[in-house]
């Protein structure tokens, strides 16, 4: 009897190990998951939100200003990218005006709307920032890569909210979608997708909880670059990994073709003064080139895209080249940030002199 027991007791060498390591990847998994809950609630009070939250009715938006001084500036920044990534624009710019960021829906800090996600709904949520803000006078819009074609959107459905358009490095969405439909099963289409977005945004938190990615963030060559603002650096991983921004950040990616067909739609700027601003090494972060000979091609073809968005107004002010600027440094480096204030100062000597906005023009 007593053996019968042992032998029942006694399990195979190779089942034990089995056990033994699914256990410990177990403990593993648990102690990574504590350890990036206890990062995240340092992170939450090591940075704190430079502005503060405003309620434009369906969620609460962050908007941080500094300076003084009419026209306001409006710094929408790149396609994951919020506020923080103007650190070294937004104190040159408010030596001269007030200048403000904002962070879009389900970024930074702010909370994620109802959506849909795309570049119309951005406009309109803007529009509402801006009554909620009390800021009925006109703006000028400086965009950068993603916040530059979602300028292009809110200058169309708000003409009379924007005094002047700094287009910085916008992607041109007709080049996009022309790459990308060639020889491609699954064209681009503008339909717009659902607001679930399926398994990704439930895993994706999951896979964030664990700390993988801050890992893979921390090891980005790009994020390790000393010349970019350390705290803003800091402030990107950190907001990036919140629980809401990376289930947002998944969701969000689904919108890219409809906000690339929104701002392909858009065919005039009327009368708003434009500057189109780019660096001389953009293509550097944007594509894989064989040769230089192949970036040169590439580079040119991008060129006269921008020359042609510059078509769409009466007052194209002109490109401005910022000398050895890709298309990260070009917002993010002093040296380069610093000719970006200058042509906002141009801007704004050229800004469009516009009656104030009636509050209720966010919901046309």
């Amino acid at each position: 009897m007593k053996e019968a027991s042992a032998t029942r007791k006694r399990r195979p060498l190779w089942l034990r190990l089995i056990g033994y390591t699914v256990l410990l990847l177990v403990l593993a998994v648990a102690i990574c998951v504590a350890v990036e809950a206890y990062l995240r609630a340092v992170d939450r009070d090591r940075y704190p939100m430079p502005g503060s939250l405003v309620d434009i009715g369906s969620h609460r938006m962050h908007w941080w200003c500094e300076g003084q001084g009419k026209p306001t500036v409006v710094l929408d920044a790149g396609a994951i990218a919020f506020s923080t990534s103007w650190r070294s624009l937004l104190p040159l710019v408010a030596e001269e005006q007030r200048v403000c960021a904002f962070d879009r829906s389900g970024l930074g800090w702010s909370e994620a709307g109802p959506g849909p996600w795309d570049a119309d709904q951005a406009a309109v949520e803007l529009a509402a920032l801006l009554d909620a803000v009390g800021e009925d006078e006109p703006v000028i819009y400086v965009g950068h890569s993603l916040g530059a074609m979602l300028g292009r959107v809110f200058a169309e459905h708000y003409p009379q909210r924007v005094a002047g358009l700094l287009l910085l490095e916008p992607a041109d969405p007709e080049i996009i979608i022309a790459e990308f439909n060639e020889g491609s099963e699954s064209p681009l289409t503008d339909a717009l997708p659902a607001n679930d977005c399926g398994p990704q945004c439930q895993t994706v938190p999951w896979i964030a909880a664990t700390g993988v990615l801050r890992w893979f963030l921390g090891g980005q060559e790009i994020l390790a670059d000393p010349k970019l603002p350390k705290l803003a650096v800091e402030e990107f991983v950190a907001r990036s990994l919140a629980g809401d921004n990376i289930a947002h950040l998944a969701r969000m990616g689904k919108y890219f073709p409809r906000i690339f067909f929104q701002t392909l739609a858009n065919d005039s700027l009327g009368d708003i003064p434009l500057i189109m601003g780019y660096g001389t090494r953009s293509g550097e972060l944007l594509g894989d080139h064989s040769s230089e000979a192949e970036w040169a091609s590439d580079y040119a073809e991008q060129v006269a895209a921008w020359q042609r968005t510059g078509a769409l107004t009466t007052r194209f002010l002109g490109m401005r080249e910022v000398e050895g600027a890709n298309h990260l440094s070009l917002v993010t480096y002093p040296e380069h940030a610093a000719t970006v204030a200058r042509m906002i100062a141009e801007l704004r000597a050229a800004s469009v002199v516009r009656a104030p906005v009636a509050a209720e023009s966010a919901t046309d």
